[in-house]
């Protein structure tokens, strides 16, 4: 299976941060349960920052045979209390975004669809810093259903994500995502400085403006 076929069939995920990462070059796959790679995360362009940005962040998802089947963008000239990110699966079809919550009780983050319906609440906990043992709830548009989570594996910079198989792909990609920027606040990454040398050089897209 190539590209977003291959998650239309799992309902389990594993962000890895690979043995040849360093202090100042991070290399982050996603792994099926039998510990398969499928895709692979890394920097187009841009500056990422949760609160204030002057100019566009883009970051690409491929597969094994390097094709781009997600693409994350944050637009130029966005300044605000938290973060906002498009997701694009495949690049040039937007499918959702991902809006960060402020609040003093927990982390939150709000999913929506392409339409700019909220679908889902991603909750967690109050303080990660102090947690060993993290679980961010992957809760219905409402907070009353729980239809996924995003956890750590003990002793390791690991995440597992658990969502429904019959979940639209769409929101799939989105929650794979999601999983990326939880990721790097649990384990304090940069996101700026993901391996990149996965990538042509020179290789830089633009997604098509998206109008919700």
């Amino acid at each position: 299976m190539a590209g977003l076929e291959q998650l239309a069939k799992l309902d389990q995920l594993i962000l890895r941060m690979n043995d040849e990462s360093s202090e100042t070059q991070y290399k982050i796959s996603m792994e099926n349960s039998a510990g398969q790679k499928l895709f692979y995360f890394g920097k187009v362009s841009g500056r990422f920052r949760r609160n204030f940005s002057l100019k566009p962040f883009n970051l690409k998802i491929i597969d094994n045979f390097k094709n781009e089947v997600i693409h994350l963008h944050r637009p130029c000239c966005s300044c605000s209390w938290g973060l906002s990110l498009e997701v694009l699966a495949p690049p040039g079809t937007f499918v959702g975004k991902i809006e960060e919550k402020c609040s003093f009780c927990s982390t939150k983050f709000g999913i929506r669809d392409e339409t700019g319906k909220k679908v889902f609440t991603i909750k967690g906990p109050i303080c990660i810093c102090s947690c060993r043992n993290i679980k961010f709830k992957v809760l219905s548009a409402d907070g009353k259903t729980q239809v996924g989570i995003i956890s750590n594996q003990a002793d390791t910079k690991c995440l597992r994500l658990s969502f429904l198989k019959n979940m639209d792909v769409g929101m799939k990609a989105v929650m794979v995502a999601a999983s990326l920027l939880i990721f790097a606040m649990v384990f304090d990454i940069d996101i700026d400085q993901l391996w990149q040398n996965w990538y042509p050089q020179g290789y830089y897209y633009v997604p098509n403006p998206v109008v919700i």
